[in-house]
């Protein structure tokens, strides 16, 4: 089941934390999308699914994942989305710069290994803002499909699409 939103926005989190948009760009470039785990509420045993899509835009760190509801837990946080509690994103981090600035933080860069599903995130801003319907629009192997493909996209360093000319023989 496809899940979207927002991981991480530059504004002020309930533990006076203000991350700066980039700060993770380096770190998901280094560990790629397989090195950072999607889990539930921090709890490294508790797997919620596969990271397709990290990107920067608008001053947030905005994700796609498909959650699968067969892992314990996954269900139950998407139902009580579905019956309107608030389900958002965590992020994970080691390596942490920033600068202090007074009582808050700016964080400037960090290594992101992980985010979290979580029915209390410590940004409120940072919510699941989209679930797949209950029946997938695309069967896995297909989402997988393209999320390789846009990988593949995002890797070329100026894509462009070629289109053969077409040539009608005289008749």
């Amino acid at each position: 089941m496809l899940v979207r939103g927002i991981a991480s926005k530059q504004s002020l989190d309930l533990q006076g934390h203000l991350i700066l948009a980039g700060a993770f760009d380096a770190s998901i470039a280094k560990r790629g999308l397989s090195g950072i785990a999607l889990l539930l509420s921090h709890d490294s045993r508790r797997k919620a699914g596969h990271i397709f899509k990290l990107f920067t835009q608008d001053r947030a760190l905005h994700i796609c994942a498909i959650v699968d509801p067969r892992l314990p837990g996954v269900s139950e946080y998407l139902a009580g989305f579905k019956k309107g509690e608030t389900l958002g994103f965590s992020i994970g981090a080691r390596d942490v710069q920033g600068i202090e600035a007074g009582p808050h933080k700016l964080i400037t860069q960090a290594d992101l290994y992980e985010v979290s599903l979580t029915k209390h995130p410590v940004n409120p801003e940072c919510l699941v803002t989209f679930v797949e319907r209950d029946e997938p629009l695309w069967p896995i192997e297909f989402r997988q499909m393209f999320a390789e493909q846009d990988a593949a996209v995002a890797a070329c360093p100026n894509p462009r699409t070629f289109i053969p000319t077409i040539r009608y023989e005289d008749a």
